[in-house]
């Protein structure tokens, strides 16, 4: 890891001041996740941190039993991260005062959460240290790190984004994209193979509910039949309606379905279309004409469905009115001889039929988000022509880079003269044990190649990027177009920078956070 920079031993000391302490406790967090392909295990992670550590006997003190680490585990999310959630419980009980991480990533790879528990940190008195910091809290130093921040969850984002796409051209090739299948059929050469006795409960699933049964009534009369699902005792009516409503058992596999998609804790922010491939399954187990049945009758028995969502309203929640200072929402509605969408954030208060009487009228949500954005902009190319973007912290995040690549080189030229030899060795021997374990290996180094290679890419990029963006940063010349191409980035962006925006029908005050 890095060495403390001047101002952070400084705010150390402050810290420690503080709370009266002589030393301060220092705890580490240490994540992996099952899709990264860096391979930096748990045990590197804590080691790092320990080291870190002991270089500073003076300044904090890591107990053994003060290292919180997990394995397979999202970092774009807070939740069902337990070690993380009972680090955090032990820093509201004061018990330590600073964090290490080896990376940033490791903490968090939502810029949204980062900067949120960051706050949450400031506010209790605790310092996060990241090996990979590279800025100070300067305003051009704050900055490099949410670009930092967003290019990590960018590549996640993008990773999810290359996963999905794989998926749908299998789809389309007429393969499955992994799974044991549902209930009725099991996968075999990536293909569904009717299950022949689970097809029996399948049928009498559609009959039954033609015949007017009710989900219940179905379950009974399976179960009496000897009939179980697979991983419980009984049949549960979320797992009936489940059957009656996937049309893979009419021959009809359906990839990314928009009707079962969800609308929450989605990484991908892209909307890929829906995939309906009949060559996926080899056998269909009822006929299309009987599900369509079954589909008009639950029709007829469902109740409203919620809207779907539009686009973002990227002020919700911190959007105010100036008046009355009651929280202003989005709303958008068609109007005029020719129907034009007009979106606008407005009060409550001043509907009347909710009683309010506030005078602040609704804004166009494109006069104030452009209103916002330029703002943003003027103050970051003010910041970075009074503070250039140190490039000595650019310099040091390359060289890591391009250390990594180095070990990815050797990884993958390691691996590939092996898989030379053995190809070679393959072709000179005719014990077929032998082939088959050469073989085996061969498609394990294979493997290994693929990823290390996926690996070396994503930092290509991302070197790439900054090397491409470093000369406007340092000029002060960031655009509109550079800065807000992204609507998940501009979102973040916003809620990163703008703490409250107050509204009134003649003046529009922006609130942004303390650096």
């Amino acid at each position: 890891m890095r060495d403390l920079r001047q101002d952070e031993i400084k705010k150390l000391h402050q810290i420690a001041a503080d709370k009266g302490l002589v030393n301060l406790r220092a705890c580490v967090y240490a994540r992996k996740s099952r899709e990264d392909k860096s391979n930096t295990s748990l045990s590197v992670q804590v080691n790092e941190c320990k080291g870190f550590a002991d270089r500073y006997p003076t300044l904090m003190h890591l107990e053994e039993d003060a290292i919180y680490q997990e394995d397979n585990v999202s970092g774009m999310y807070l939740d069902h991260r337990q070690a993380f959630e009972s680090m955090v419980e032990a820093i509201k009980q004061n018990r330590y005062d600073v964090v290490l991480v080896s990376k940033f990533d490791r903490f968090s790879r939502d810029i949204a959460n980062m900067t949120s528990m960051l706050n949450e940190f400031e506010r209790l008195g605790v310092y996060l240290i990241a090996g990979d910091d590279l800025g100070d809290t300067s305003a051009a130093g704050m900055l490099i790190k949410q670009i930092y921040w967003a290019t990590n969850e960018f590549h996640v984002r993008r990773s999810t984004e290359d996963i999905m796409k794989t998926h749908a051209n299998l789809v389309r090739s007429g393969k499955t994209v992994g799974g044991p299948g549902n209930y009725g059929y099991d996968v075999k050469n990536r293909k569904y193979v009717i299950n022949p006795e689970e097809a029996i409960a399948v049928n009498m699933i559609f009959d039954m509910f033609l015949d007017g049964k009710s989900y219940s009534d179905i379950a009974f009369t399976l179960e009496q039949k000897g009939y179980r699902p697979r991983h419980s005792k009984r049949f549960a009516p979320s797992f009936i309606h489940s059957v009656l409503t996937n049309p893979r058992n009419c021959g009809k596999s359906v990839w990314n379905s928009k009707d079962k998609r969800k609308r929450k804790r989605r990484v991908l922010r892209e909307v890929m279309d829906e995939v309906v491939s009949e060559d996926v399954v080899e056998e269909p187990i009822i006929s299309t004409d009987k599900f369509d049945q079954v589909q008009a009758l639950m029709e007829k028995r469902t109740y409203g469905k919620h809207n779907k969502r539009g686009k973002s309203y990227n002020l919700t929640g911190i959007i105010r009115c100036g008046e009355c200072g009651g929280a202003m929402t989005g709303n958008s509605q068609h109007s005029g001889r020719n129907k034009t969408l007009y979106r606008t954030y407005h009060c409550k208060n001043h509907q009347k039929k909710h009683g309010g009487t506030c005078s602040t009228k609704p804004v166009r949500l494109e006069y104030i988000e452009h209103f916002i954005k330029r703002t943003i902009l003027d103050k970051l190319n003010a910041s970075l022509q009074d503070q250039p973007i140190d490039k000595q912290g650019i310099k040091v995040f390359l060289e890591d880079e391009k250390s990594t690549l180095n070990r990815l080189n050797r990884e993958i030229r390691k691996n590939e003269e092996s898989i030379s030899r053995m190809t070679r060795g393959l072709y000179s021997t005719t014990e077929e044990i032998i082939r088959k374990k050469t073989e085996e290996e061969i498609i394990k180094l294979s493997g290994e190649v693929d990823r290390a290679s996926d690996h070396k890419s994503t930092i290509q990029a991302r070197i790439e990027s900054f090397n491409a963006n470093l000369n406007k940063f340092n000029e002060g010349k960031l655009t509109m177009e550079t800065l807000f191409a992204d609507e998940g980035l501009t979102r973040q962006l916003i809620r990163g920078m703008v703490k409250e925006v107050k509204v009134t029908n003649n003046v529009i005050e922006i609130e942004f956070h303390q650096v």
